[in-house]
């Protein structure tokens, strides 16, 4: 496990809701993207008299967003392999390809090809997006790695704490799980999907305090205006609070 899961292993924090999927994968594997089913259409490329590879590149991509405008999901494919086997610096050709990956299903594959844009881009939020939610459909076994070395580099992501917040949570590991989820309500407080999630986190590893104020925190900034989370009910909610209130009170000698 990433060195920056360490940080998130103390029992303090909250989790996020069971809504999304986790998965690391392996920094460096270069079959991920391979797909030869779709490597082995052929496509004749276009006569150009400009002989430079960067002109034939750039109309290899052309092609392909083309070719994804108008549905050609494995069309689209070929001609984005054919830019980067041209150039495989191209950011666009990557993008291109996890793009169409991702259409066809192939998550692993796209997230391998998001990942590779995002390591010739590093710099780049809206690629780093692609590939921590491309990430986070996948299993946590698949996952947990990469996440945690996007973390390191982009410690204040709540998007990539978030989803390892997740994962450690589909692994039934909420004390694990807490510290993740705790640091992306702290980025970005405004949230109450954030408040909500770690609510149910804290709930399931015995932190009722927390449990309580975050549940409590979720219910007003859904009152104040905020976004609700699909499905949260803030009568199921306050009642929930309410329960953990008089149990703990209960317990109080």
């Amino acid at each position: 496990m990433v060195r920056l899961l360490s940080l998130f292993l103390a029992p303090i924090a909250l989790v996020l809701v069971l809504s999304l999927v986790l998965g690391a994968i392996p920094a460096a594997d270069p079959g991920w993207a391979r797909g030869d089913d779709a490597s082995s259409l052929s496509k004749d490329r276009d006569e150009d008299d400009d002989p430079s590879l960067e002109a034939a590149a750039t109309k290899a991509v052309d092609r392909g967003y083309r070719a994804m405008r108008a549905g050609a999901l494995a069309e689209a494919l070929v001609d984005y392999r054919d830019a980067l086997g041209l150039d495989p610096t191209r950011v666009e050709a990557h993008l291109g390809a996890g793009a169409a990956l991702e259409g066809m299903g192939r998550i692993r594959e796209a997230a391998a090809a998001y990942d590779r844009a995002v390591r010739l881009r590093p710099g780049d939020q809206d690629i780093r997006a692609r590939l921590v939610d491309a990430l986070g459909r996948l299993t946590p076994e698949a996952a947990l790695d990469r996440l945690g070395e996007l973390a390191a580099n982009h410690p204040d992501d709540p998007a990539i704490t978030e989803r390892i917040g997740l994962l450690l949570l589909l692994q039934n590991r909420p004390m694990a799980a807490l510290g993740a989820l705790e640091h992306t309500a702290t980025l970005d407080p405004s949230v109450p999907a954030h408040w909500h999630n770690l609510a149910i986190a804290a709930d399931r590893a015995g932190q009722v305090e927390k449990a309580i104020a975050a549940y409590r925190r979720a219910i007003a900034l859904v009152r104040a205006g905020g976004t609700p989370q699909p499905g949260m009910d803030l009568a199921a909610l306050s009642r929930r609070a309410r329960w953990l209130e008089v149990r703990m009170e209960e317990d109080t000698p």
